[in-house]
């Protein structure tokens, strides 16, 4: 039995072997890009035969209608899909988030080929059956391609395969904290091989390899190994030891990635490259839309609010209506707010509260639950988040977005700006009727710091992620969140 169990573990041994080899060929490193070119020609490509497979007969019957259709479903997935982000490496991502993007921007292809078919008079062609058919099939595979494919690597670096290998140069509390990084999210693959400290260490830390010296040690090192990726930092413990010219030439005379890990990040902080003349920066805040970005985002906020207050017309009237009835006072609450670039404009609401204890400062004490200042009628229209819809005057004036970090009380800007690092960057954007922290649950009372800090880092990944795809995936995600139980 026990020779039996011996065979087994040499074939599973054998079998790691085999596997790794392959994985660890560096081949999938080297070709990361690669991967994703292939992964988008081949979406357009299955997506494309797809949508011809589902083609009834009696669209080839008009040749000049079913052949552009084809180009058209081409075309527009070819542009929308590398929009949401889903060809990028997403080993430092979680899953969950490609999923909300391939979701979003899979329905909107959808919803600009329902379009396409109907201005280009095609649609009497294709049955709502076979439609949803070529939707849901197209769906499927993007799922499967993309979000199994990624769990299945992440399954396998679980276990030590496909893993990459870390040199590590940092005082002992920076290389603690950037070790549990690696620890608490095993999936990604990383493993710390060798740490050596520009500082004595006088205790070992628990959860790293033991520290092999210093600079003269680390120089050794590396002319006998390698490793996949070699990752410096210095923390505050650190700061009057600097990273010398010697530990450059060390790590520019291996061939090993070399990337810098501030110890003093935080999430909020972007990491970008930038060029001053010949000085290269590292742009850690700043606005990163362009131009015609600005300009896309400014129609689609105007195209959208325009039509949205035609709309719902019936409703403003019928809710200012309710509000002179139920108390006196005027029937809409206007109060500055801080918007692009820190200026100020007046922002308007329906008045929930009523007129005696509701003042230009009185959101500086947050509505609480069953609190005696809200109107009867005020509670419901917190409670569906009514009282916001005058603001689509503000997105058609210019002064908000549709979709944006949400506007707070100037005094509440004052105060948590000295709390909370980079609060301020989040007027970078226009401030939006709602948000990635509203449809994210951050939404309502902010009992506490953390509360407002989370809800802060919301709104900043928000505006490192932006794309018009964002904004359409929050305003729909908008739409199953009006209703909380947070929003009082």
């Amino acid at each position: 039995m026990n020779r039996s169990l011996l065979g087994e573990d040499r074939i599973r041994i054998m079998a790691e072997k085999l596997i790794g080899s392959i994985l660890h060929s560096g081949r999938l490193y080297a070709n990361g890009k690669s991967i994703g070119r292939l992964q988008r020609l081949l979406d357009i490509l299955i997506i494309g035969l797809i949508f011809y497979g589902y083609q009834p007969r009696s669209a080839w019957t008009a040749s000049f209608v079913s052949i552009p259709t084809i180009y058209i479903v081409i075309t527009i997935t070819a542009i929308l899909l590398p929009k949401a982000g889903i060809y990028k490496s997403y080993r430092h991502k979680t899953l969950n988030r490609m999923l909300q993007r391939i979701n979003s921007t899979w329905f909107s292809v959808v919803c600009f080929v329902v379009l396409a078919t109907f201005l280009n008079k095609s649609s009497e062609y294709y049955s709502r059956i076979a439609m949803t058919a070529w939707a849901l099939s197209s769906w499927i595979w993007l799922i499967s391609t993309h979000i199994l494919s990624r769990m299945y690597l992440r399954s396998i670096r679980r276990i030590g395969l496909n893993s990459r290998t870390v040199l590590y140069w940092g005082d002992p509390q920076a290389a603690y904290n950037f070790s549990n990084q690696l620890l608490n999210n095993p999936w990604m693959g990383y493993k710390i091989v060798a740490w050596f400290s520009p500082v004595i260490v006088e205790e070992q830390p628990s959860n790293l390899p033991k520290c092999l010296g210093g600079i003269d040690e680390l120089k050794k090192w590396c002319d006998k190994n390698s490793v996949n990726c070699i990752v410096f930092s210095n923390s505050s413990s650190s700061e009057k030891i600097s990273v010398n010219q010697n530990i450059f030439n060390i790590f520019g005379n291996t061939c090993s990635r070399v990337l810098y890990a501030p110890d003093w990040y935080v999430e909020s902080m972007r990491f970008e490259c930038e060029s001053i003349g010949n000085q290269h920066c590292i742009e850690i805040w700043g606005a990163k839309q362009t131009y015609d970005e600005i300009v896309l985002k400014r129609l689609f906020d105007l195209t959208i609010s325009m039509v949205g207050i035609v709309v719902i017309l019936p409703a403003l009237i019928a809710i200012a209506i309710g509000i002179k009835l139920s108390s006196r006072g005027p029937i809409l609450f206007r109060q500055k707010r801080c918007g692009l670039d820190g200026k100020t404009f007046v922002c308007y609401k329906f008045r929930s509260m009523y007129v005696d204890t509701e003042s230009k400062t009185s959101d500086l004490k947050q509505a609480t639950k069953d609190d005696p200042r809200v109107t009867s009628i005020g509670k419901f229209l917190r409670r569906w988040s009514l009282d916001e819809l005058p603001q689509l005057l503000n997105v058609v004036l210019g002064d908000m977005s549709l979709v944006g970090p949400r506007p707070h009380a100037l005094e509440h800007d004052r105060i948590y700006r000295e709390l909370i690092t980079g609060y301020t960057q989040r007027h970078v954007f226009k401030p939006g009727m709602t948000g990635l922290a509203q449809v994210s649950g951050y939404r309502g009372e902010t009992k506490d710091i953390s509360a407002m800090q989370a809800r802060i880092e919301a709104d900043l990944e928000y505006q490192k992620d932006w794309s018009l795809i964002v904004d359409i995936e929050i305003l729909f995600r908008t739409i199953f969140t009006l209703a909380s139980s947070e929003a009082y």
